[in-house]
């Protein structure tokens, strides 16, 4: 029978089970497998706001428990010589999920990743404003708009590509429409025959 006096106060184990979002039983190997009942998880908020991310069944956690292995907390994962960290840079804010997504953040340039192997998702209840000090790219097969777009400077279209611009409501200009510097309000032509220039469209 195991001496559970001799248990300490910090103890390191292995995740046995996920009750809930917010519990965990632990096996403690030094304790000839014991296996806790369940342990409460150390979260970042739990009382107004809400966070919670429970450690993995088999990940090695740290915890604080009493002599008896009744009541305690888990304070999280820690890695050991089968799980080593991700990356060697200890400045580098990171997360790698078992899928491959990551989120990494580097507080010393400020350059944010995000990567994700699905789709992404964000909404609003107000307006979302997207500022950037050069640039802002758009990658992708297709760019869709399902909207009114109001655009504050110029549109070019360009990179090579060319294509064409297809409309199924009306195109109406405040000023003029230029086409192979052919203007469309200052375009005049002569009449059938040898008679006189045309007027402006009107």
């Amino acid at each position: 029978m195991t001496d559970k006096a001799q248990a300490a106060l910090l103890k390191f184990g292995t995740v046995a089970s996920v009750t809930d979002a917010g519990h965990v039983c632990v096996q403690f190997p030094d304790l000839d497998g014991m296996v806790s009942q369940p342990l409460k998880v150390v979260v970042p908020r739990a009382s107004r706001d809400k966070a919670h991310h429970a450690p993995a069944v088999g990940a090695q956690v740290a915890c604080v428990v009493d002599e008896n292995i009744e009541e305690g907390v888990v304070l999280g994962e820690t890695y050991n010589d089968q799980q080593a960290p991700a990356t060697g840079n200890p400045a580098l804010w990171f997360w790698r999920m078992a899928d491959g997504s990551e989120f990494e953040f580097d507080p010393e340039s400020g350059r944010l990743k995000v990567k994700t192997t699905s789709d992404v998702d964000v909404e609003s209840a107000g307006a979302i404003t997207l500022k950037a000090a050069s640039k802002i790219t758009l990658e992708a097969p297709v760019v869709q708009l399902t909207e009114d777009v109001v655009i504050g400077g110029g549109v070019a279209q360009g990179g090579g590509k060319g294509g064409k611009a297809s409309f199924a409501g009306q195109v109406e200009s405040a000023v003029d429409v230029v086409a192979q510097g052919k203007s469309l309000v200052g375009h005049r032509h002569r009449e059938n025959g040898p008679g006189s220039m045309s007027e402006p469209p009107a």
